[in-house]
């Protein structure tokens, strides 16, 4: 029986356009069973590819064929076995574009084994490319992920900008969570159209991507203790869907959600509960059972089930606040929003003090950008900072006066050797 094999590496449309020209060439040829897989060819666990060795292994096929080497892999020893495989047990194996595949004879091996060799090179150079191309996307700030639901690319695909329909259509679905209190599978009820997003899980994600407050994300990984999605995100690159007050409203409407139902609907947390994080796993702390301890229950944790007193951390909060909020006022971080404000206000005052008729554009450009920044700057809460003021605040009785608070200012306290030593702020 002679069977034939295809493969491509992702299944975008060029790819499986390339999939189906393979699979008509191998049928004019006299395939009638083709197996295909898309899959990278550096991955030597493909379904169908397990599949078709194991034919050769039980001597269920005559011959092999396909289009060129580089389809039965690009891991130079991985093909270099599979055809010594098919030459142990018999079986021909052909490429249209080269001919004969063998190790039989010196020759055969020396000829294999280079084409293995240069089709492991060009996936090497490949995954250079992309990489040296998701740099350079980076560095002038292009979209470098498929446009999210709402967006599309621009036709030089250097900028996202709002699609025709579904721009309004996801704005739509917004209002609706709103007035479902950003209950995603309530929303989702009340959506009979056909959207992109069918669980809470997809909402979610879809909800906290940057690109709907108006920023391009890189670097993404997922969520852990004391880290953000994203290493880098730049801020005012084109029109945001989500505006940063309602982002701030759906991450506390999830968090009083959650605590609605179930055990969490009758479990009163302490003052510092969910707020301390260990130093060095950057795990969430927890309290000891009836005592004011706080312990980092991790077990691989080098300094597991280190604790301390929740008294110390509170004295730590009430000295440290006054910094705290000069802090909230001066800081700078690259990722937030209105970090980029200043640095684009003397970029313009800089390029208008020139005087050169060629920077004209280049102002323009900025003080779009600038504008677009400042419809996503987020307010400060004065009257907030001075209630974290008050030392009465602190007193066991009014605990339960002070946690709203901290949660609204603090996203952690790292606690390092039995002791706290910085606060973390929200975004």
């Amino acid at each position: 029986m002679l069977v034939g094999y295809c493969r491509v590496s992702t299944a975008s449309g060029e790819q499986l356009s390339s999939l189906n020209s393979q699979r008509s060439r191998l049928t004019r040829n006299g395939c009638n069973f083709i197996l295909q897989d898309i899959d990278s060819g550096l991955n030597c666990e493909r379904v169908n590819y397990q599949q078709l060795k194991a034919l050769v292994r039980s001597r269920s096929v005559s011959a092999i064929l396909v289009t060129s080497s580089s389809r039965l892999g690009r891991d130079a020893r991985e093909c270099d076995d599979f055809i010594s495989l098919c030459d142990r047990f018999d079986v021909s194996c052909n490429a249209l574009d080269e001919g004969r595949l063998s190790m039989i004879t010196a020759e055969d091996m020396l000829i294999t084994r280079l084409r293995g060799s240069i089709n492991q090179t060009e996936s090497m150079k490949i995954s250079q490319r992309v990489k040296a191309g998701y740099q350079e996307g980076k560095r002038q700030n292009r979209p470098m992920r498929r446009a999210c639901w709402g967006y599309k690319l621009s036709e030089d695909k250097k900028l996202l900008i709002p699609h025709p329909y579904e721009f309004n259509q996801a704005k739509k679905f917004i209002e609706t969570l709103k007035r479902v209190h950003w209950r995603p599978l309530q929303a989702l009820g009340f959506w009979n159209s056909n959207i992109p997003l069918n669980s809470d899980r997809a909402v979610h994600y879809w909800l906290c991507n940057p690109v709907l407050r108006g920023g391009l994300g890189y670097g993404f990984h997922h969520m852990s203790a004391g880290s953000s999605e994203y290493e880098y995100i730049v801020w005012g690159t084109h029109t945001p869907l989500l505006s940063v007050a309602d982002f701030d409203m759906y991450k506390k409407s999830t968090a009083a959600n959650r605590k609605s139902w179930g055990k969490n609907s009758i479990r009163k947390p302490s003052v510092l509960t969910s707020l301390c994080i260990c130093g060095y796993c950057g795990r969430k702390m927890s309290y000891r059972t009836g005592r004011k301890i706080i312990y980092c229950y991790r077990f691989n944790c080098g300094h597991g089930f280190h604790s301390v007193d929740e008294n110390l951390v509170l004295s730590f909060i009430q000295s440290n606040i006054l910094q705290t909020i000069q802090v909230w006022n001066e800081r700078w971080q690259p990722s937030h929003p209105y970090s980029q404000i200043s640095q684009l206000k003397e970029d313009i005052k800089r390029l208008i003090s020139s005087d050169d008729p060629d920077m004209s554009s280049a102002i323009q450009i900025k003080r779009q950008r600038l504008q677009l920044l400042l419809q996503v700057k987020p307010s400060r809460d004065d009257h907030l900072l001075e209630q974290l003021k008050d030392s009465s605040l602190y007193a066991e009785e009014k605990h339960y006066l002070l946690r709203p608070l901290l949660l609204k200012l603090l996203r952690a306290v790292v606690i390092q050797d039995r002791q706290p030593i910085r606060l973390e702020l929200n975004d």
